[in-house]
């Protein structure tokens, strides 16, 4: 321990005073040969871990040249390397965990206090780099896994982790149907120990492969663990389709010698094990079927029921409707007959409105009949005045979307939003051509009427505007100049917008400039990455006046153009270079 402890001092020592040196010299530690990805910033803080020669490896095998990193989450949420070591066998090491530099403001570019360490081997030989699990030596002050600046730490060993998937076959099942769960294990050293569980709770297997029997929809989860300590979680949905729930079909009862009956239903029916279409009531008795219905999602269930063959029918009068305009066709139920002017009618097609009236007709036992009349109303659709298509800029407003009569309907589509009370439509969405719909449903009737029409989305031209600084301007004289207008798809990421004659700076809350002067260039920075979109008209005018000193050249074409040409014949002309960048034509 003594030992390790001197090597750890020294080893701290030696990186003072070699940061110190770097950072006189050259701003920053030179890093040669490092793995992609693992390049790293050594900072003002930092944490030291020993990598001895006594690192025992479980189920990993490094070589000469391989790599040991340290890895911290950074702003984007991505593991991204802390400090790094290249391996040697034959040498104790350090690995300098470096801690987030307080000098970059708003940048996280090292480890958080007590944010664990999460590790890393690469190998030289194949490319390939793997998460490893480690432990702590208990006698060094700092032992837990996670960063303390100034902290002192050593690796007792190295694990290749345990790797695990999941999967159901079939993910899809009835209820009460099998199913066999499979947990594919990759990596980990050691006989790996399997417990499973489920969600609703009931279900518990030591086994690798169980088969199970979900009644509802269920979450089986694993652990697979070893006696390293190591230990993976996962778990597999498996979506329970429920049997198909109806009413067992009843038909009859008849008397003998009545016309035969087609069966009426979704499913199958049959008799005696023979699929059958009908029923013919050529003799009195009770007659037994068996029917079968398969939902959408391929699930069967069945039920029994028989037919009797007397001299008594009774029946209740149908009744069907109201409907609107355009319903789904209805297909009538019962062992009579239906008739409408005298024909007989299976169904109805509410197709126009109006009250139409049908007689219905059962015959008894004793061979009398019996009939009802029953109307069916259809109801008027409510009336739409949809708009012509529209046509919006990319940078205007969102749009108003409360126009079209009767109101109080619903608005969906691409790009629509509804906000205290109204809808509206967010040409921000992007370029391109929405259907928005329109859906009204009369309080009075219940009826539901829609309508569609186009917003189409332009912008005359589209600026790509990078993260930082850069420079800016339009070969569009756009159609409102106001800048409040103008930038308003950029609210969000724009920091500032500035030429010689003033500035346009939300987070000073300066304003010197109102209006965009489409023969003058602009600076801007911005948060992130994002486009302005401009409409407009194309400048026609293509000349540009330059004053004496420097003036922020507007591109006033929608073509690229060679400098040389460009600046051919420009009396006067000293040097031209970017607003943001090292390009320079001198």
């Amino acid at each position: 321990m003594k030992k390790l402890l001197q090597l750890l001092l020294v080893s701290l020592f030696t990186l003072a005073l070699y940061f110190g040196q770097a950072n006189q010299v050259f701003g920053e530690i030179p890093q040669r040969n490092t793995p992609p990805g693992w390049e790293f910033n050594p900072t003002g803080s930092s944490h030291i871990i020993a990598v001895t020669t006594s690192l025992v490896f479980n189920c990993i095998t490094l070589a000469d040249g391989d790599y040991i990193g340290v890895f911290y989450t950074n702003d984007s949420g991505e593991l991204a390397c802390g400090g790094a070591l290249a391996w040697n066998p034959n040498l104790s090491q350090v690995v300098a965990a470096y801690g987030d530099d307080i000098t970059t403001l708003g940048v996280k570019d090292g480890f958080a206090e007590n944010e664990p360490l999460t590790w890393k081997v690469y190998y030289n030989q194949t490319g390939l780099e793997q998460l490893v699990y480690v432990t702590y030596n208990a006698a060094m002050p700092n032992f837990n896994g996670l960063y303390v600046t100034n902290g002192v730490s050593a690796l007792s060993s190295m694990l290749n982790p345990i790797g695990l998937e999941v999967t159901a076959d079939p993910l899809t099942t009835c209820a009460s149907d099998p199913v066999q769960l499979s947990a594919n294990v990759t990596g980990g050293c050691g006989t790996p120990i399997f417990s499973w569980t489920s969600d609703p709770a009931g279900f518990v297997s030591a086994l690798q492969n169980p088969v199970v029997y979900p009644t509802v929809t269920t979450t089986y989860f694993i652990t697979v663990s070893n006696s390293f300590g190591d230990s993976h979680s996962s778990s597999v949905v498996v979506e329970v389709n429920p049997l198909p729930v109806f009413d067992c079909p009843a038909f009859g009862p008849f008397c003998e010698g009545d016309e035969a009956v087609v069966f009426e239903g979704n499913g199958v029916f049959s008799s005696g094990g023979d699929v059958v279409t009908g029923f013919d009531p050529v003799i009195a008795g009770e007659y037994f079927f068996v029917y079968t219905e398969t939902n959408t999602f391929g699930c069967s269930a069945s039920c029994e029921f028989s037919i009797v063959v007397n001299p008594v029918p009774v029946f209740d009068c149908p009744a069907y409707g109201p409907f609107c305009e355009g319903d789904e066709a209805v297909v009538f139920e019962g062992a009579g007959v239906y008739t409408f002017n005298g024909e007989v009618v299976t169904g109805f097609n509410p197709a126009e409105a109006g009250e139409y009236l049908f007689v219905y007709t059962e015959t008894n036992a004793f061979g009398c009949e019996a009939s009802c009349e029953f109307s069916v109303l259809v109801k008027l659709l409510p009336q739409l005045n949809c708009p012509a298509n529209l046509e919006v800029c990319l940078n205007s407003p969102d749009v108003l979307l409360n126009i079209i009569s009767p109101q109080g309907g619903i608005y969906s589509g691409e790009g629509v939003q509804f906000e205290d009370g109204s809808y509206y439509f967010e040409p921000f969405t992007g370029i391109g051509t929405y259907m928005i719909t329109y859906c009204y449903i009369d309080p009075v009737t219940g009826c539901e009427n829609c309508c569609e029409f186009a917003i189409n989305v332009v912008a005359s031209q589209l600026i790509d505007i990078p993260s930082g600084w850069s420079g800016i301007s339009s070969f569009i004289t756009p159609t409102d100049s106001q800048l409040n207008n103008l930038l308003y798809p950029i609210t969000y990421p724009l920091i500032i917008l500035s030429n010689f004659n003033g500035v346009y700076w939300p987070g000073g809350n300066t304003f010197t400039l109102s209006n965009w002067d489409e023969y003058s260039g602009y600076a801007i920075k911005a948060d992130w990455e994002t486009q302005l979109p401009i409409c407009g008209e194309e400048v026609l005018d293509k000349t540009v006046n330059l004053g004496q000193g420097w003036s922020i050249l507007p591109v006033l074409s929608s073509d690229a153009l060679a400098v040389e040409s460009l600046f051919d014949g420009v009396t006067g002309l000293q040097i031209v270079k970017d607003v943001a960048g090292t390009g320079v034509y001198w």
